[in-house]
C-alpha cells in the first residue's frame, strides 16, 4: 500500500453517534455510506493529522532507515483513491549500504580464498 499502488478492502462501517457512519478498520467517518474502499488500517484526512512517530517509507529513508514492520497507517487522499502507507519509526531498521555489502563479499570471498591456499 505505497503510493498509488494498494490492497483496498470493503469498509466495516458501524452507526457513530452524532457522525453518522464510522468504519472499524479505518477509523473515518461519514454522514452517508461511503463509495471509497478502505484502506484496512487506521487513516489520516490529511498530512496534519498524522501521529510523528508514523512515517512514510520516502520520509524513512530520509532517515536513512527501513520499514521495520507492517504498514501502521494511511494518509488518504482524493476521496480514499490515492493512499500513502506509514510505517511506524519506532521499528524502522538501518539500510545496509551497498558498500558495506560490497565489504562484506570481499571479506567473506577473500576469507575462502585464504582457506584454499593452507
Amino acid at each position: 500500500m505505497t503510493g498509488k499502488a494498494q490492497q483496498t478492502y470493503e469498509h466495516d462501517l458501524f452507526p457513530d453517534d452524532g457522525v453518522g457512519l464510522r468504519c472499524a478498520k479505518c477509523d473515518l467517518s461519514w454522514k452517508a455510506a461511503p463509495r471509497s474502499r478502505c484502506a484496512g488500517v487506521p487513516s489520516f484526512r490529511s498530512w496534519d493529522a498524522v501521529p510523528k512517530h508514523l512515517r512514510t517509507r520516502a520520509q524513512l529513508d530520509d532517515l536513512g532507515v527501513k520499514p521495520g514492520g507492517p504498514v501502521r497507517g494511511a494518509v488518504t487522499m482524493y476521496n480514499n483513491t490515492v493512499f500513502y502507507a506509514l510505517f511506524d519509526a519506532n521499528e524502522a531498521l538501518p539500510i545496509r549500504s551497498a558498500k558495506a555489502a560490497s565489504k562484506r563479499a570481499a571479506v567473506a570471498a577473500g576469507a575462502s580464498e585464504g582457506s584454499k591456499l593452507s
